[in-house]
């Protein structure tokens, strides 16, 4: 099975695809601190392999999604 992840935030909805998880993350901290959230020292409120989140109601996060070939 192949993946992407979708960056989303509460205010705008998706912002981009990445076909990598790790450089999804890293445009997911980017993006929290837009919103005041420091991710070196605040926990994230979910992370599993299906979604990595923080703020509140997911204010910034990345969700895997299943690509069909």
């Amino acid at each position: 099975m192949k993946y992407i992840w979708a960056l989303e935030d509460e205010c705008h909805g998706i912002i981009g695809y990445y076909a990598n998880e790790d450089k999804a993350k890293v445009a997911c901290k980017v993006n929290a601190k837009l919103y005041g959230i420091d991710p070196e020292t605040t926990p994230l409120d979910y992370d599993n392999e299906w979604c990595y989140a923080w703020g509140w109601e997911g204010a910034t996060y990345i969700k895997r999604i299943e690509v069909i070939e």
